[in-house]
């Protein structure tokens, strides 16, 4: 398992330059950086989603879990939200 996370760490920093010109190419077909931003991040969660459920095979959290967390851990993914360019 440990090796199959190096491989994923080794791919995704190779991903990055690919990721940055997906980006670019969104802003110039009219979308906003901040829309293209938003694209890439909600595309990041859903194959973090996928990936972790169909291949890891890792449970998904309960609801439950969600309405039992702190509001100040949400305060601060929204916070980091902010720096995203």
């Amino acid at each position: 398992m440990r090796t199959l996370f190096m491989l994923l760490a080794v791919v995704a920093g190779a991903a990055l330059p690919v990721q940055a010109s997906i980006n670019a190419e969104f802003a110039q077909r009219g979308a906003t950086v901040l829309w293209a931003a938003a694209i890439s991040a909600a595309l990041t969660a859903l194959t973090l989603a996928l990936v972790a459920t169909a291949i890891l095979r890792i449970p998904p959290p309960s609801l439950q879990l969600f309405a039992e967390i702190p509001p100040w851990l949400w305060w601060g993914q929204a916070w980091r939200s902010h720096s995203i360019r």
